[in-house]
């Protein structure tokens, strides 16, 4: 998988106008070695299906969508029943009509009427309760059923409103780095707390924010994570913030040999 400069990159919008995600344009290519076994898990659905469906219409791959929503896995039902025919007269309303106009399998498109959680179990939702289930056993299943070798996720999309900040903390904690994220935040995360305690986690952890349509952002995975750049266990002198304390320390060295680097220069 290549590498992207994340400062750079440009970006497409994938699905309509109003709803669109922001997608890196040379999607295809930055997953080519993976092809049909790129890892789609989408958790959640927005007011149209067209993001997944133009991922999938690029990448040929199949796409997970966990979907607590028996409304919505209804919806997705109806989508593949258009996927399959292609007419008109099988739509059954705005959500699937968008369909029309795609080329995509209906058999990579794959609903499950659950929650990805820590836990096995129920929880209240919307006022509708629903089946939670282990991301970690989830995901190993998937890339079984997809023969892909060693558990991981490459694309993730969170469009879950009001819950997207503690699914995205379920599969980080559990040790994914999806390649890509994109997520629908239910508030500007410069506005919300919760929000911006969760972006800033993202970008903490190493992901580099490369496009945003409104509240739909696209993150990239750089592999840098700035919470192991100091340790969280020693106590400090004024109790200064461990990762300011490394930043600022290594400010003032780097300054410090800039500026005799260049005494050196003006007296030789």
């Amino acid at each position: 998988m290549a590498n992207i400069p994340a400062q750079t990159t440009p970006t497409q919008i994938i699905g309509n106008k109003e709803h669109g995600f922001p997608m890196i344009e040379n999607a295809w290519d930055f997953f080519s070695s993976k092809g049909t076994k790129t890892v789609f898990i989408s958790v959640g659905t927005g007011a149209s299906p067209l993001a997944e469906l133009d991922l999938l219409e690029m990448m040929g791959c199949p796409v997970h969508i966990f979907e607590p929503s028996a409304a919505n896995i209804l919806n997705w039902e109806n989508v593949k029943g258009v996927l399959k025919t292609r007419k008109a007269v099988d739509v059954k309303g705005d959500f699937d009509k968008e369909a029309l106009s795609k080329w995509v399998l209906p058999r990579n498109v794959l609903t499950r009427h659950e929650l990805p959680s820590f836990y096995k179990g129920k929880v209240e939702l919307n006022g509708e309760s629903v089946t939670t289930v282990n991301v970690h056993e989830s995901i190993v299943n998937i890339c079984s059923e997809m023969k892909v070798q060693e558990p991981r996720i490459d694309i993730l999309k969170v469009d879950l409103s009001g819950n997207e900040c503690a699914v995205l903390d379920i599969f980080l904690l559990e040790g994914y780095r999806p390649s890509l994220i994109l997520v629908n935040w239910s508030e500007s995360p410069d506005t919300c707390y919760k929000t911006l305690s969760a972006a800033g986690n993202l970008q903490m952890l190493g992901y580099s924010l490369v496009g945003k349509n409104g509240n739909k952002y696209l993150y990239y995975f750089t592999n840098k994570n700035y919470y192991e750049m100091c340790s969280w266990e020693e106590i400090n002198e004024y109790n200064k913030n461990p990762l300011v304390k490394v930043l600022v320390e290594h400010t003032l060295s780097t300054v410090k040999a800039k500026t005799e680097a260049a005494k050196n220069k003006t007296t030789s």
